[in-house]
């Protein structure tokens, strides 16, 4: 039997660390099964919630949607995306037309194979994350933002709403 999991959300909070309880409930797992993972981000970002050794014990972790696979310490397949200027002048766009008031930097994050857009930004708290989620839940603006970016290249890339920001 093989098991996938999801990161954010599912293993740790979003953004967060495994708790050190389910640390050594899930090493045993994963030590007794095979275990791959799934997230949308990079490893770096991963290793930030889940122990290395722990990462290391999994089959295969499909970084970035899958875009960037790891066995290990070995990158076993990246790929890459590169959005034309346009698409970066829309990021900017919504950036500044956004009315939301707790803006955090760092809105456009390039990965392997995909770029993450949040109007809130990377770095913010988990405070501002839920005052985000409550905004985007009566504004649609991650809805709205997806919407114009697939209206305008639809034909040639793949627009989504993923995580909670």
């Amino acid at each position: 039997m093989h098991y996938i999991f999801d990161v954010d959300g599912t293993l740790t909070p979003s953004r967060g660390k495994m708790d050190s309880e389910f640390v050594a409930f899930f090493e045993h797992f994963v030590t007794h099964n095979a275990v791959y993972l799934v997230t949308g981000s990079d490893r770096e970002k991963t290793l930030e919630q889940i122990p290395e050794p722990l990462y290391n014990l999994c089959i295969r972790v499909y970084q970035c949607s899958g875009n960037d696979v790891w066995q290990q310490n070995k990158r076993i397949r990246s790929g890459i995306l590169e959005l034309p200027k346009e698409i970066h002048d829309i990021f900017d766009y919504w950036i500044k037309a956004s009315q939301f008031g707790h803006k955090q930097g760092n809105h456009v994050d390039i990965r392997p194979g995909l770029v993450n857009f949040s109007i809130l930004g990377r770095p913010a708290s988990a405070i501002d994350r839920e005052a985000y989620i409550a905004w985007d839940e009566v504004t649609d603006e991650r809805k709205t933002i997806a919407w114009c970016l697939d209206d305008a290249f639809g034909d040639r890339y793949n627009f989504q709403i993923a995580g909670e920001t």
